[in-house]
């Protein structure tokens, strides 16, 4: 029951050695040994974050005060990161506290510790509903993610941070997804396909997003009355073709047949026919009718293994998909 009065003592106190001892404590109560559990929820921490982005970016703030509150912040990102996506209830109350206008002058912020404590605490309100990606939409976060997610000078692992918030963004609605790309996360999300080789959950989350990201620039083309799919273009512009193309020789089957029938779909021209062919011998890749239960033309689907996350699979359209799995379309290169 100490967080409450702490979060009144520290709001209501200009006090040099309170601001710094309150630090101190929350740091303590917030600092845990890994894989255990969380001291508290992440809703009952977050009206904090507000406070200590307002200590750190205060004008002529004693430096001891700055320095714990940085310290403070760091502990709450390593809880971001325990509580892997957390809970609606968490991503509620940061949203309803004003964490997300703090976030932005921590992204602001020169200082990589603290535009990684924003880009991890941004990424778990991103995971949440529509409201709750519009609300990093809303907040002007994400052409800073997309800033933080391109820049040469950051670290690989904010960079990837950055880069998987964009793309939850982006995995949302027509609007969402639209708003994403004219802030030029192609180029992150496409990044990613490289970074991430070996972590595989990344890699399929990542060709899903942008596989959406894909059939939401189809219906752009069809709503303005476009000749081609625009973002078929920036995603060729950004790389992301050849990485995918690459990835279908990757040393996991499943993220090879993922990769394969991507561009089985969008970009049947670049499919690796060998690949494929092995794929479809081994099982990975199976024929099936278009519509369940017969009728249509063949089409390919990818079966997953045993240990596999049907959502994790990149999603058809148009003829539809069964069980999360993609199906393939026309078969014609999409322009």
């Amino acid at each position: 029951g100490v967080l409450e009065p702490l979060l009144t003592a520290m709001r209501g106190s200009g006090n040099v050695t309170v601001l710094e001892w309150g630090c101190q404590l929350l740091g303590n109560l917030w600092r845990v040994s890994e894989n255990s559990p969380l001291p508290v929820p992440l809703a009952e921490l977050a009206p904090f974050v507000p406070l200590l982005a307002n200590l750190v970016a205060a004008p002529e703030q004693d430096e001891s005060v700055v320095r714990s509150a940085l310290a403070a912040l760091a502990d709450f990102g390593r809880l971001c990161m325990d509580a892997a996506q957390g809970t609606d209830a968490d991503r509620d109350v940061l949203v309803e506290c004003g964490a997300v206008a703090s976030l932005k002058a921590l992204l602001e912020s020169a200082e990589p510790s603290l535009k990684c404590v924003a880009s991890l605490t941004a990424y778990v309100i991103s995971a949440g509903s529509f409201e709750h990606r519009q609300a990093v939409i809303d907040g002007d976060l994400v052409p800073l993610l997309v800033d933080v997610a391109a820049s040469g000078e950051t670290e690989l692992e904010l960079k990837e941070m950055a880069a998987r918030t964009v793309g939850n963004i982006a995995g949302g609605v027509q609007q969402q997804t639209e708003y994403v790309v004219e802030c030029g996360g192609i180029q992150p999300l496409c990044d990613l396909l490289q970074a991430s080789t070996e972590d595989l959950m990344g890699l399929q989350s990542t060709l899903l997003v942008l596989y959406k990201t894909l059939r939401a620039g189809r219906q752009k083309q069809a709503n303005e009355g476009l000749p081609d799919n625009p973002y078929c273009t920036l995603l060729e512009q950004a790389g992301g073709v050849d990485k995918i193309v690459e990835l279908q020789t990757h040393n996991d089957m499943n993220i090879a047949a993922q990769a394969s029938l991507f561009l089985l779909n969008r970009f049947p021209a670049r499919v690796d026919l060998h690949r494929l062919e092995a794929l479809f011998e081994a099982g990975v890749i199976q024929v099936g009718p278009v519509h369940p239960g017969g009728g249509g033309d063949d089409q390919a689907t990818h079966v997953g293994d045993d240990n596999s996350d049907g959502d994790s699979d990149i999603a058809g359209e148009g003829n539809g998909a069964v069980d999360g799995h993609l199906q393939g379309d026309s078969g014609e290169e999409e322009r």
